[in-house]
C-alpha cells in the first residue's frame, strides 16, 4: 500500500494508517495543502527556545526575581498549557 494514488503524485490516500512506516512519513504529512509537519517543526523549536531562556534567566538572577520574571513563567506555563 502506497501513501499516494497512482493518478496523481500529490493526493493523499486517507486509508494509509498514520503509524504505518513503510510509507515514508513517519509523523505529519507534508503537500501542497498540507502543512502541518511546518508548524510541528516551529512549535518544537519556540518550546525549546522559551524554555532554554527562561531556565538561562531563572540561573542568573538567582533569588533576586521581580514582576518582569512573573509574567514570564505565567506565559510560559499558558504556553505550554495550551500545547
Amino acid at each position: 500500500m502506497t501513501q499516494f494514488n497512482s493518478k496523481e503524485e500529490n493526493t493523499y490516500d486517507p486509508n494509509v494508517l498514520p503509524w504505518d512506516t513503510s510509507v515514508g512519513n513517519r509523523f505529519a504529512h507534508y503537500s501542497d495543502t498540507d502543512h502541518s509537519a511546518t508548524i510541528w517543526i516551529t512549535t518544537a523549536l519556540a518550546l525549546v527556545y522559551i524554555i532554554g531562556v527562561l531556565i538561562i534567566r531563572i540561573s542568573i538572577k538567582w533569588r533576586l526575581f521581580g514582576w518582569d520574571d512573573g509574567i514570564i513563567a505565567i506565559s510560559t506555563v499558558h504556553y505550554i498549557w495550551l500545547l
